[in-house]
């Protein structure tokens, strides 16, 4: 279950005045949830995944080790 943070009022418009509806919620993640891919880049998962990523992302694999770099 993810903690809910409570935000400003909303409010709609009624026939004369506005009518507050209740305020807006948004979910609190843990920081070390935040990604900027999704990890999808798990064991069990194929090496697609990976190259996906990597090309969609402009990354170089390096010939020796493997791993995926920022082009220079």
């Amino acid at each position: 279950m993810v903690d809910m943070k409570e935000g400003e009022m909303k409010y709609v418009r009624g026939k004369d005045k506005y009518i507050p509806i209740g305020r807006d919620r948004k979910p609190v993640y843990e920081r070390k949830r935040h990604a900027i891919v999704p990890t999808y880049l798990g064991q069990q998962h194929d090496q697609y995944h990976a190259d996906f990523y990597a090309e969609w992302l402009n990354l170089e694999q390096d010939t020796q080790s493997g791993k995926y770099e920022a082009p220079t």
